[in-house]
């Protein structure tokens, strides 16, 4: 079903609360669950300006820990 007020025409995933691997397979699982067909695509997996700071602790391992996700 196509959104009334936009057009998502694809996702991206950064590195940010978790590991950039974390969030795309994250967003994949979300696309899957809402059955959106969109490419999604890999951005970047580290700041581009500043250090990482970590923030695993609050977000949990995978970023969304204790969802029941899609493999």
């Amino acid at each position: 079903m196509p959104a009334r007020h936009l057009r998502l025409v694809g996702v991206t995933t950064v590195h940010g609360n978790n590991a950039v691997e974390n969030t795309m397979r994250n967003a994949l699982a979300m696309i899957e669950l809402a059955s959106i067909d969109v490419p999604l695509a890999m951005g970047c997996g580290g700041p581009l300006a500043q250090r990482r700071v970590g923030t695993a602790a609050v977000h949990g391992k995978g970023d969304l820990d204790g969802a029941k996700l899609p493999s």
